[in-house]
């Protein structure tokens, strides 16, 4: 309620209107919408839908009337994102989206939109973008957002925020594993992730998604087609207690991107037990945790309008799951 407190008094005390500077107010826009995605207001679905709505026009009225484009271009970064989370206004969300590249200048708006909202919000819509496409079967498009986000886009942003890098290629890789390009999308993980927070973090620091780091890494190589041998330790490793468990707050942050981690580690587990021997005594330990695990996160989420590619990718997840449970172990 902090945010939506410190909103009410800026936007309703009786000399608000004397406040020439109103850019104070852009951070509390952003973190409240930061809210209504995870999920974490206090109203009740209906209301939070319409004050979602409410909150991110004025959030774009603001930033206009004080005529700061790269203020303008994250708060049209969050219309496109709301409108994206309700059904059947994907083309409106890429409308706007058109908006703001049509303003965005990396160059120009990058290092201030990170200054105040700790990362690059504006740039990220270019990688959710993708999934937009994904979901409208705009296959052109989609190839020409992934080329653009990688070859134009990222050789832009600063190194050392891991955090943007993940939010910006995250949706995008996500993309292209669905597309046999697993292998690809790990490499550049890899390199642009992984890498970067080894060389300028390293052991002992954090970043919000590090503890999807591995399994991100895992999934992209099965589906790339890398150690399907499966060695016992990789195996040990999805079949350990902890592995698969993550916080609310960073899945509720990483579903609306492309995946939640849960989802992720059970196709996992789904492709380990899909190319072990018919024999191997792990086979029905890695099913019944991989089931476990996408049940959890469809009826975790499905409370509440998160992105639809993530939930188609899970609903896939859990029909290869029972099919080859009826084949391989009935």
């Amino acid at each position: 309620m902090a945010f939506h407190n410190a909103l009410e008094i800026f936007l309703h005390a009786p000399r608000s209107q004397e406040i020439k500077d109103r850019s104070l107010v852009y951070a509390i826009f952003s973190g409240l919408l930061l809210c209504c995605k995870s999920g974490t207001t206090l109203f009740s679905k209906n209301i939070a839908i319409k004050y979602e709505e409410e909150l991110v026009q004025s959030f774009v009225n603001t930033a206009r009337q004080n005529k700061d484009p790269a203020h303008i271009c994250r708060a049209l970064a969050a219309q496109a994102l709301s409108f994206a989370g309700k059904e059947g206004q994907l083309l409106k969300a890429l409308e706007t989206q058109h908006k703001l590249e049509s303003l965005y200048s990396a160059e120009d708006h990058s290092e201030l939109v990170s200054q105040v909202y700790g990362s690059d919000r504006a740039a990220q819509s270019y990688g959710v973008c993708a999934l937009w496409y994904d979901l409208l079967g705009m296959e052109t498009e989609l190839k020409q957002q992934i080329d653009y986000v990688i070859l134009r886009l990222l050789p832009k942003m600063d190194p050392k925020n891991v955090h943007n890098s993940f939010m910006l290629l995250f949706p995008v890789l996500c993309c292209m594993k669905k597309r046999g390009l697993g292998s690809q999308a790990k490499a550049i993980f890899n390199s642009q992730i992984v890498q970067k927070f080894d060389k300028y973090y390293g052991e002992g620091k954090s970043t919000f998604f590090l503890p999807m780091y591995k399994s991100v890494e895992v999934l992209f190589g099965l589906a790339g087609g890398e150690w399907l041998s499966s060695s016992a330790e990789l195996i040990n490793w999805a079949l350990k207690p902890e592995t698969g468990s993550f916080s609310y707050h960073m899945e509720s942050g990483a579903i609306s991107i492309g995946r939640d981690g849960k989802g992720v580690v059970a196709e996992i587990c789904l492709l380990l037990a899909k190319h072990q021997p018919h024999h191997d005594s792990c086979i029905q330990r890695l099913v019944e945790k991989s089931i476990r695990l996408v049940q959890e996160s469809l009826q975790r989420f499905g409370r509440i309008r998160v992105n639809e590619f993530a939930n188609e990718e899970n609903q896939k997840v859990l029909a290869a799951l029972l099919n080859f449970k009826s084949i391989r172990l009935n």
